[in-house]
């Protein structure tokens, strides 16, 4: 007959906020660490692209990204749940149209924003290099 080990402090700790079985301790506290450092990276760089895209497009252009973001999510937030619910076909949909719809996405921002700035150039005179 096997003998049992007797649970190390940390997990024990960790059978505090979740159900844990033997040895899973490790594993656990590295996907914790994991998610951190992908958190703590976001905050980080959030910022710094916020002041890129003000100062490259302005505030218009950030609420512009954003709703073009939302409205990319709203495209993308089904095909997920259909691959869900159709778990091989909702799958290969989703890996065939989401790059599609993506691509289209960020072609109608840059013609939009091209389209704005040529737009600008001709309007003060100035000659719009191509």
């Amino acid at each position: 007959m096997q003998q049992r080990q007797r649970p190390s402090p940390v997990d024990r700790f960790l059978r505090l906020f979740t159900d844990l079985r033997g040895g899973e301790s490790k594993t656990a506290l590295l996907l914790a660490l994991n998610i951190f450092f992908i958190l703590t990276a976001y905050y980080f760089i959030k910022p710094v692209r916020d002041a890129l895209i003000i100062s490259a497009w302005g505030p218009e252009g950030k609420s512009y990204l954003s709703a073009g973001l939302a409205m990319l999510l709203l495209g993308a937030v089904p095909l997920f749940v259909v691959s869900r619910v159709i778990k091989y076909l909702g799958v290969q949909i989703g890996l065939m149209i989401l790059p599609l719809i993506a691509l289209v996405a960020i072609w109608l921002v840059l013609a939009t924003l091209i389209g704005r700035e040529y737009k600008r150039l001709v309007a003060s005179g100035r000659p719009p290099c191509i």
